[in-house]
């Protein structure tokens, strides 16, 4: 059989094939996230982006991914509910795809009318009748070739009519086009596109990402399984959390910066106030995470130290009730099962900490790698005192190997002017014997650390409620 339907879809080049297998297995990190990984994540996404708005010469900020041309149709027509003071006309051709079909009779439940242009002797729409219609019109929306008989629009023209009303976007369906035919992007408002139409990867789409020291389940959709993305979203989600009372940070979570610590009385009375809680209340969601303002992520401005306007949204608490010093919960509509420990006051590393033994680091810090299915990896750096002057997580690897590049734990040093290092991660399986790359990478650091002047004190592994350390077991002899 000679398939010559490309005009439906593509095979996936096997470049792109390549290129998405790697992407998959190297790049896997959150791009939002404040390890390494996860940087060169963020990197590789904005060199990509950068490619693509280069190619159609329009700004990087103006490009918006999603699962496929369905959903950018959708987003396009839908978005015209958010300008405000428009006149309630969508003006389309006769000639478009479902996607844009099933969303114009929703947009018709909204009280928003749909006009259906007149086709003229080529099959083309009617630029007469369009010019006539478009002084009523909020935005205009039409497939650039037609899916069905092939006819390609006159662009030019189109665009030429709907200037004439400056209060009308222009919605360009290009998916039949892009890749096929040159045309020019000027005064086109949106444009949607999809990658399987040109040799790359059909739909594809997750229902969301994890924060960075939680483990869970990311649900990956392929094909026409996307479709589910939204009945998936929509349903409950069930976290198992840890709380410490009474801190409160700059993220709203462990891997914050320590704000304020607050003084938890030992005789309350904890399921008494949880039972307050069980209500559903308008909550202002946190400057850390992922929600949309004006098109920018509210992390983003937080990096930026840009003020924004926070959203409030509803939010229904079940299993999860908040008392003074938790903090606010990060998730929209999280479930929650929370384990609030009976001890108040927990150890836990502190910034100014002066860590001189293995035992007194492991005893600080073994709260870091409680409930881990994959290895993480920390580096402590200290002053001279051998007090802590920070500590950051560097790497998370695999269920038994984290990729640990040494320039990453230098490169923190030099920024810091610390003196010295100890660098920890733990074992999953909770066995604390080290591995041959274990003793690899110590001695590794070590060297590096002697020839830097930052020596590497000790390499800590740890388990469950156990630890191996390098110094103790004399693998680490540190030059007086």
């Amino acid at each position: 059989m000679i398939y010559l339907d490309y005009s439906a879809t593509t095979k996936c080049d096997e470049n792109i094939l390549d290129t998405y297998v790697k992407v998959s297995r190297d790049y896997f990190a959150n791009s939002s996230s404040e390890y390494s990984i996860a940087y060169q994540v963020k990197e590789l996404i904005d060199t990509a982006t950068q490619q693509i708005a280069d190619l159609f010469s329009v700004k990087k900020s103006e490009i918006i991914y999603t699962s496929s041309a369905t959903e950018s149709n959708n987003t396009a027509i839908k978005g015209i509910r958010f300008y405000e003071n428009r006149d309630k006309l969508i003006i389309t051709s006769t000639k478009i795809h479902s996607s844009i079909k099933e969303t114009l009779k929703y947009m018709e439940s909204l009280d928003y009318k749909v006009y259906f242009l007149k086709n003229d002797n080529s099959g083309r729409i009617d630029l007469d009748d369009l010019k006539n219609n478009i002084f009523n019109a909020s935005l205009v929306t039409i497939p650039l070739i037609s899916s069905e008989i092939g006819v390609i629009e006159n662009l030019e023209e189109i665009k030429k009519v709907v200037k004439l009303n400056p209060r009308c976007l222009l919605h360009i369906d290009a998916t039949q086009a892009v890749g096929k035919i040159n045309f020019n992007m000027e005064d086109i408002d949106m444009l949607s596109l999809s990658a399987h139409k040109l040799f790359g990867i059909k739909k594809a789409g997750h229902t969301g990402t994890l924060d960075p020291l939680a483990e869970g389940l990311m649900v990956i959709l392929l094909g026409k399984a996307t479709r589910l993305s939204l009945d998936i979203t929509s349903k409950y989600k069930e976290y198992i959390a840890g709380v410490y009372l009474g801190y409160e940070t700059d993220t709203y979570d462990i891997t914050g910066k320590t704000t304020k610590v607050k003084e938890v009385p030992k005789n309350i009375d904890i399921e008494k106030t949880l039972s307050t809680y069980n209500k559903t209340y308008m909550q202002e969601v946190p400057i850390y995470s992922a929600v949309k303002v004006n098109g920018k992520k509210l992390y983003e401005y937080a990096r930026q130290n840009l003020e924004v306007s926070l959203p409030k949204k509803e939010v229904t608490i079940k299993e999860l009730k908040e008392i003074e010093g938790i903090g606010e919960v990060k998730a929209i509509k999280l479930l929650a099962i929370v384990e609030l420990s009976k001890r108040i006051y927990l150890e836990r590393l502190e910034i100014k900490d002066k860590l001189d033994t293995p035992e007194l680091i492991f005893k600080k810090t073994k709260y870091l790698f409680n409930n881990l299915n994959q290895e993480y990896f920390y580096a402590l750096y200290f002053n001279s005192k051998q007090e802590l002057i920070n500590y950051k997580l560097l790497f998370i690897g695999t269920i038994n190997a984290a990729k640990v590049h040494p320039r990453e734990i230098f490169k923190e040093a030099y920024r810091l002017s610390a003196y010295s290092i100890v660098v920890m991660h733990n074992h999953p399986s909770n066995d604390t014997t080290p591995s041959s790359e274990d003793k690899e990478l110590t001695n590794k650091l070590i060297e590096i650390g002697k020839i830097q002047g930052i020596p590497v004190l000790d390499h800590i592994i740890v388990g469950n409620n156990n630890f191996y350390s390098f110094y103790q077991k004399q693998k680490i002899i540190i030059d007086k």
